[in-house]
């Protein structure tokens, strides 16, 4: 039985379906859908009606490479003889240049889940146009995204360079990592990993706080010999607890922080061979780091260290500081004299009672040195207070 030519061509060109984008690239490439029977194609591309190009191809695809324009082109479908058995219509063809999507930089590089704020995001290479606009998104770990739009800020929020990007119509973005991309009407997209760092919130977040303490000093080691117990002394600290990145992303250190603080003592002191009652008074300003247990409960340990300098001035109830004092040991000398600066270290340990999420009660235990290049001087005491955060 022998079929019409003029049949097989209808169908042909039935089954020649063309899979064209309307605007390509200089590098990209025209596909169309495979004809059974048919083993090559011939490809034609005109511009203003001038013929450019023929290429015959035994795929069902042809690379384009060509100047930026608009240009016409058809597909011819060959018999095993290289006649033609099906022709499509000349179908437009617009040849952009390429753009490549880029980002370079995000910014702020982390958040937390309940702060509205904008992004600021380096990019180049977008496209705003007749043929289509980006698309920006931030896509979690777990490939859930939320579209961007574009947004204008306040001259002095803006980041010179920078695009800054709202989400809008989402319930937010709930903790992880999320990657920033950017995707151009031509499919051609760029993606920074882990552009985003979204934090779970914590609650009742103060990480200041200010405290007063009373403390007691009792003489340790050598300092027995001529020191005594003392219950004046106090200390007012001011607390500041991390709040970067690292340690967001770790809970149990979030009661993590530095502390700044002035500590006061007064202790009676005898000196051997005299009978005068000596009072050393003792200040000194620290600097250090403090760590408290994370739990939810009303009572948390706290612990602490800091170092700094303090100095000591000596008096005396019962004589002037410019007097020589007359020792029985024959080391006559003056209060004036005695007077000191230290090296100071200071560590110890709290319980913290939270009756209230903004105030708090410390009842801890610490101990404390000064040090010079001649001697040393040792106390530990209790210390009771209490602050206030915000």
């Amino acid at each position: 039985m022998v079929r019409s030519t003029q049949t097989d061509k209808r169908l042909l060109l039935l089954i020649l379906v063309l899979l064209i984008s309307s605007a390509l690239s200089a590098q990209e490439r025209i596909e169309w859908r495979a004809v059974e029977g048919i083993d090559f194609y011939r490809v034609e591309i005109r511009q203003d009606d001038t013929f450019i190009e023929e290429q015959i191809t035994s795929e069902s695809s042809l690379p384009v490479i060509l100047p930026e324009g608009s240009y016409e082109f058809r597909i011819h479908a060959l018999d095993p003889f290289g006649g033609v058995a099906a022709s499509s219509d000349w179908s437009p063809l617009e040849i952009v240049e390429q753009v490549y999507p880029f980002v370079a930089r995000v910014h702020p590089s982390w958040i937390l889940g309940t702060e509205p704020q904008a992004l600021q995001a380096r990019i180049s290479g977008a496209v705003d146009g007749e043929r289509g606009k980006s698309r920006y998104r931030l896509v979690s770990q777990e490939g859930n995204e939320v579209p961007l739009i574009t947004a204008e800020l306040l001259p002095e929020e803006r980041m010179e360079g920078y695009t800054a990007f709202l989400w809008e119509g989402t319930p937010g973005l709930f903790p992880g990592d999320w990657d920033f991309v950017m995707t151009n009407p031509d499919g051609r997209e760029a993606r920074v990993e882990k552009a985003l760092l979204v934090l779970e919130s914590i609650e009742n977040d103060w990480p200041r706080n200010i405290q007063l303490h009373w403390n007691g000093t009792f003489p340790y080691g050598d300092n027995l010999e001529y020191q005594k117990e003392s219950f004046l002394g106090g200390s007012i600290v001011f607390a500041h607890e991390f709040r970067g990145r690292k340690i967001r992303q770790r809970p149990g250190f979030r009661n993590f922080g530095w502390n700044i603080g002035v500590f006061y003592n007064q202790a009676e002191m005898e000196s051997s061979g005299t009978p005068v009652t000596i009072n050393a008074d003792f200040i000194s300003l620290n600097m250090g780091l403090h760590y408290g247990t994370p739990f939810r409960f009303p009572v948390n340990l706290i612990i602490h260290a800091s170092v700094g300098v303090g100095y000591t001035r000596y008096t005396s109830p019962e004589i002037d500081r410019d007097l020589l004092i007359v020792s029985d040991a024959g080391d006559d000398f003056y209060l004036k004299d005695m007077d000191s600066f230290d090296f100071v270290f200071r560590t110890g340990a709290a319980l913290r009672i939270d009756p209230h999420p903004r105030w708090f009660l410390d009842l801890g235990c610490s101990l404390s040195g000064s040090f010079l290049l001649n001697r040393s001087a040792l106390v530990w005491g209790p210390y009771a207070g209490g602050g206030f955060r915000w």
